[in-house]
């Protein structure tokens, strides 16, 4: 291809990346209430609990925290803190806690996040500074019987929303997310002025989001404000309660065809998903678990960890709404109506995924967290603090530690994974050459992201020492291959037994990013390395491994249902990497040729997971350093393939090689007749996707 004319279409893809990235526009309301005047500064601070004396409920300093270590996402428009019915004598001033103790720790963390080995996107302390209110309605509650038609009548953050929603920079498309952390008078009353003045532009930029102002499974009190048996119970909430009339004209106001504004209620998704599904995280130290006192490495991780951390998980449910907004997470505002009526099923639906999800929000919360403390650290690998959370700067992808085999996936949280080997350098201090060689191979690591621009390490998630079948010499864990199915994760590795002999082993987790534990002996028929996993369209799942051949898993997914089959590739130069994926219906068999010199990727096309298959060609030259061992995987209407280079030179000037490797991933297009188009390796890598 000219170099100008790819050039052009880098600079068309990233200008369209650019124009389609707009982050969502927040205002934040927040009952985050000062501490209990008079009283101690914190209600449990212990080696178990830790829980600030806070007059309304401190899970919002926890969803703060959250909300805070995520800014980079946002357009952060205002915070409003203080939106709570308590008189503001009964505790300390809201907004002056939030600057001393947020703003100091989110100060000194952004610098890092901002910084060379940092994320970026953050907005300054002094910005956030600039956005912070404090509620003007508080301890007041929404008159159901004035028409709010003066502005000048209208308290003063009111009317600053109210302003804010006029401006031209909002549209239906592009609106203005007021986030309900609490009582809903303050966005209720801005409604209620915009409704008396006929301003229907402004209620279109308007998109609320609340938590917990209705749901049908954590109930308190039936609300005082409604007749309605099932209305009454659903509505029985705190932050309805708090000032049921407010909340009453929210949802009746959303429900009217005319309203103007969208409004979604997303129940307790929060509560009963992400703070119970953050226990098994956690467990069973709790508090005194590793990762806790992993977040404390962080002034924000510490923020986020100690403010509300209670049997056994930190406690900020009101941030399953920005959750919900960034959609990135198995769930999106797409999944409740936008009338203000949750339904049931709608809430059940949420907290189920969102208990799932809760794990992954934990880990990319303790990356960004982790920024900080890998500042602080050696250039050693094996002193990184993981998860660890790096944006790709072209190819290779993966730099901080060497990695190889990539085996790609799209699981159903929609997110794209990767699981890889892991080859060793030498020591960055003494140069001694540590674990050097295929025989030192010793586990494996996992990749995912969202977008292709931002990623995960998650860590190691399995090592040979936990292979209790294996050799006792360690070391030998080659290219993996992962599945899933019925609930479960797996990881097919090969690895030598205690003869000598390859095998191929299985180990299972209930989360994507691990950690998987490996099963007693290994599969029973296997042999040779390299084990990847289809699970077909059925449902059926299929083994291929060593010297091109192919089984039939059984149900359980832990063994052979057959004797293993040679695969007619069409061929004669298959040398390792099996690799099978699918596309128009058709099955795609790709395999490794290292003794090529010029090209290494190759594949054959067929009508069935057995085949025969008909030989196509290569796909891949050989890539610099290394042998071609590639995975291919399609990811938000894109395909990419990924493969590994032997030729980066790392943060301590040792170059790479055939055994000192690093994951890269380019962009992978087909031909009309279904036939692949030859990779274009590149230096630039792939463009975010949204």
């Amino acid at each position: 291809m000219n170099i100008k004319f790819k050039l052009l279409i880098l600079f068309v893809v990233v200008g369209s990346a650019i124009a389609t990235a707009q982050k969502p526009n927040i205002w934040l309301t927040s009952d985050f209430t000062g501490i209990k005047t008079g009283e101690s500064e914190w209600n449990h601070k212990t080696e178990t609990q830790s829980q600030l004396n806070t007059e309304s409920d401190p899970d919002d300093y926890c969803a703060v925290a959250n909300y805070l270590m995520l800014a980079n996402r946002f357009n952060t428009v205002r915070i409003v803190v203080g939106s709570d019915w308590a008189p503001s004598d009964r505790s300390t001033n809201a907004v002056a806690e939030f600057r001393a103790r947020f703003l100091p720790a989110y100060k000194h963390d952004v610098e890092y996040w901002n910084g060379e080995n940092g994320i970026g996107g953050y907005p300054s302390a002094d910005e956030l500074a600039a956005a912070l209110r404090l509620a003007s309605t508080q301890g007041k509650r929404f008159d159901a019987s004035d028409s709010y038609k003066d502005i000048n009548k209208l308290p003063e953050t009111v009317r600053e929303l109210v302003l804010e929603l006029k401006s031209e920079k909002y549209s239906a498309k592009n609106p203005l997310y007021v986030m309900v952390w609490g009582p809903a008078t303050e966005v209720a009353t801005a409604i209620k002025h915009l409704q008396a003045n006929n301003q229907n532009q402004a209620l279109q930029n308007l998109f609320v989001v609340s938590h917990w102002l209705a749901s049908y499974f954590n109930q308190h009190n039936p609300s005082p404000c409604r007749t309605d048996s099932v209305e009454k119970i659903k509505t029985g909430v705190a932050n309805c309660n708090e000032d049921c009339r407010a909340c009453k004209f929210l949802h009746d106001e959303a429900a009217k065809p005319n309203a103007g504004f969208r409004f979604v209620d997303v129940g307790a998704i929060g509560q009963d998903g992400i703070v119970e599904g953050s226990v098994p995280y956690f467990a069973p130290q709790g508090y005194r678990h590793p990762k806790a006192a992993l977040f404390k490495k962080s002034m924000m991780g510490e923020m986020f960890i100690s403010s509300n951390f209670t049997q056994n998980r930190p406690d900020g449910s009101d941030i399953a709404s920005i959750y919900a907004i960034l959609g990135t997470y198995g769930l999106s505002l797409n999944d409740f109506n936008n009338n203000g009526q949750i339904t049931k099923q709608q809430e059940q639906h949420g907290r189920d995924v969102f208990r799932k999800q809760a794990p992954y929000m934990l880990d990319e919360l303790l990356a960004i967290s982790n920024i900080v403390a890998n500042n602080q650290t050696s250039l050693k690998p094996e002193d990184l603090y993981y998860p660890l959370i790096f944006k790709a700067k072209g190819n290779p992808l993966v730099r901080h530690i060497r990695t190889a085999d990539p085996d790609a996936h799209v699981w159903e949280d929609g997110r794209l994974w990767i699981y890889t080997s892991q080859d060793h350098d030498s020591d960055p201090i003494t140069q001694k050459k540590v674990g050097h060689g295929y025989s030192k191979m010793d586990g494996y690591h996992v990749f995912s992201t969202s977008d292709m621009a931002t990623w995960i390490d998650h860590g190691e998630i399995l090592h040979s020492k936990d292979v209790h079948w294996g050799t006792d010499d360690g070391g030998w864990m080659w290219a993996p291959g992962a599945a899933y199915k019925n609930g479960t994760y797996y990881l097919y590795f090969p690895h030598m037994d205690k003869t000598m002999q390859w095998k191929t082993g299985v180990a299972t987790s209930k989360y994507p990013q691990g950690p998987f534990m490996a099963e007693p002996t290994y599969m029973e028929g296997t042999s040779g390395i390299d084990p990847m996993c289809l699970v077909d369209d059925d449902g059926q799942a299929y083994l291929y491994f060593g010297s091109a051949l192919v089984a039939k898993l059984s149900d359980d997914m832990l063994t052979l249902a057959e004797k293993p089959r040679t695969i007619d590739y069409g061929s004669d130069n298959f040398r390792e990497g099996p690799y099978m994926h699918k596309y128009n219906g058709k099955y795609y068999y790709s395999w490794t040729d290292w003794k090529d010199k010029v090209n290494q990727g190759y594949y054959a096309i067929g009508d069935n997971p057995y085949g025969p298959f008909e030989f196509k060609g290569a796909v891949n030259a050989r890539p610099q350093g290394a042998q071609d061992h590639h995975s291919m995987v399609k990811f938000k209407g894109r395909w990419y393939y990924f493969y590994h280079v032997g030729n980066f030179t790392n943060s301590w000037h040792e170059k790479g090689q055939g055994n000192r490797r690093n994951v890269c991933v380019d962009d992978l297009f087909y031909n009309p007749d279904g036939t692949l188009k030859m990779l274009i390796q590149t230096t630039e890598g792939v463009m975010p996707v949204k």
